[in-house]
């Protein structure tokens, strides 16, 4: 099973058209955003202690992050000026 099987979304924000989203892995204890195909700007996952990681690949559907492990530090979304709230 990968970290996508048991993943929640626990946060989401309006970036014009699309929807940005924070998921959150159970099991892998790691945190990433996504939005949907057909966006063209920034997206990144943000940590509080300041690491970050940006946009990593795309299906169909959906663009993503790669993924933050963190068991410990909140993670938010970022996507252009639009931010998820911290999870």
């Amino acid at each position: 099973m990968g970290c996508s099987g048991d993943a929640v979304t626990t946060a989401s924000a309006r970036a014009g058209n699309f929807t940005l989203e924070l998921r959150w892995s159970p099991s892998c204890k790691t945190n990433w955003a996504r939005i949907q195909n057909g966006y063209s700007g920034s997206l990144w996952v943000v940590q509080t202690t300041g690491y970050k990681q940006g946009y990593s690949t795309k299906n169909g559907y959906f663009l993503w992050t790669k993924m933050i492990y963190s068991p410990s530090y909140l993670c938010r979304g970022e996507a252009g000026d639009v931010r998820t709230g911290w999870a």
